[in-house]
């Protein structure tokens, strides 16, 4: 059983925390537990998109002060995530749009040029479709050049977590890239990454989804030992639209374009042989007109994520899904997935899933909807969804509070009677 924990610390830092955000203002009666699919705004992210799109120029093409200025602005934030990720280099920050489009980039600069026939690739059969579908997609796209790359799936075990044992009987002298989730997007489990890696025979490859760990702890790429590593910065109080690609640096010259055209991934043209020069990292994989809002959002997240501190937000986060966890185990008929998932304390990251005997997730989260309490139904995006299927999500964020919970748990209750 969970034990409450409560600090003043804690309770000061929900409210100054949710203070910064306007929607909670305009919508005051409304509860939102839906931070694993979005992040609400802060107003600092919302100014610093409006200040822009009120003063537009392009990145990377202007010498007139206003461009001079938002380049200087985007080389900023690049240098300052890279500082956030623990980053060799900003060179090893690429902005993409989101961890699918991040993932899918690793495919194609990455996994097209340098997949081999009979190699393979696991992926686990509990995380995002972000995670997933773009390996399946190489899969097919190397299958018509005539190369067959195979690809393996390992499990979860008991209460969430990968599955050692499994992940290592499907190593072979061929697997070539692992593809991990830091925190579950339904089970809400922190794995330990580095423990997974130091296990893992050094040739293969590490991927990462960082994207529910991201705003939530300290994500350092060196300690965890990762190789890609791919974020949205929609689920960490940034817009919609941008995301960032880590690409370590040991790496970058067995990449390859995965777009070119204007401004980057391509440095020359040689019209002679109908060729072109590669440029550099980041350019390398970030051709066109960038999300420069979206950028800017990203930088205006995270330095308020560095205002707070990440280990300040760990423990009040902790915290808050501690007391929503001791809370909801008062329940009958809830089962939470996966079942064994809260049989012991700890390994408390902001996200519970549940089911109620006898209710669909769709009727559940309808009733709470009308009492302006909004969860997540479903199968969550899961690539097989399994226990998960049918299942409610709450998710939270710096800016819920105990108060909310103590409301979620009265609505339920009603609803159960």
């Amino acid at each position: 059983m969970f034990q409450s924990v409560s600090t003043a610390k804690n309770l000061a830092l929900d409210v100054r925390v949710r203070d910064a955000f306007p929607v909670f203002r305009d919508h005051p009666t409304t509860i939102y537990f839906d931070s694993a699919a979005t992040t609400q705004k802060p107003l600092s992210v919302i100014q610093a998109v409006n200040r822009y799109h009120c003063r537009a120029v392009n990145i990377g093409r202007g010498s007139y002060p206003w461009a001079v200025e938002v380049d200087e602005q985007v080389r900023a934030i690049r240098e300052n995530v890279a500082r956030f990720l623990h980053a060799h280099s900003a060179t090893e920050v690429v902005f993409t749009s989101g961890a699918t489009d991040s993932f899918n980039r690793i495919c194609l600069s990455w996994g097209l040029a340098n997949l081999h026939n009979g190699d393979e690739v696991l992926l686990c059969a509990a995380d995002h479709k972000s995670c997933t579908l773009p390996w399946l997609n190489l899969k097919r796209m190397l299958q018509r050049l005539g190369i067959i790359v195979k690809i393996l799936f390992y499990g979860v075990d008991e209460v969430g977590s990968i599955d050692l044992y499994d992940l290592l009987s499907k190593i072979t002298t061929r697997t070539r890239l692992v593809v991990m989730t830091h925190i579950n997007n339904v089970y809400g489990y922190l794995n330990d990454i580095a423990a997974l890696r130091a296990v893992l025979p050094h040739p293969i490859l590490l991927a990462l989804d960082a994207s529910q760990s991201i705003g939530h702890i300290d994500v350092n790429v060196q300690h965890l030992g990762v190789d890609f590593l791919a974020f949205s910065g929609h689920k960490m109080f940034a817009s919609t639209g941008i995301g960032v690609l880590w690409v370590d640096q040991q790496w970058h010259s067995q990449l390859h374009p995965s777009m070119v055209g204007g401004g980057s991934g391509s440095s020359s043209i040689h019209p002679q042989t109908d060729d072109f020069d590669s440029a550099t990292m980041p350019d390398l994989l970030e051709a066109g007109t960038q999300n420069i809002a979206g950028i800017l959002s990203l930088g205006a997240a995270t330095a308020f994520l560095q205002s707070i501190g990440m280990e300040a937000i760990h423990t009040a986060l902790s915290a808050l899904t501690t007391y929503l966890v001791t809370q909801l185990q008062t329940l009958d008929q809830l089962t939470f997935v996966p079942h064994k998932r809260f049989e012991k304390p700890g390994n408390a990251y902001g996200l519970v899933s549940f089911r109620f005997e006898g209710l669909s997730s769709s009727e559940v989260g309808s009733f709470l909807e009308q009492h302006h309490i909004f969860v997540r139904t479903g199968d969550h995006c899961m690539s097989i969804p399994g226990e998960s299927e049918d299942s409610l999500r709450v998710s939270l964020h710096l800016y819920n509070t105990r108060d909310e919970i103590d409301r979620l748990l009265q609505v339920l209750q009603y609803l159960l009677d």
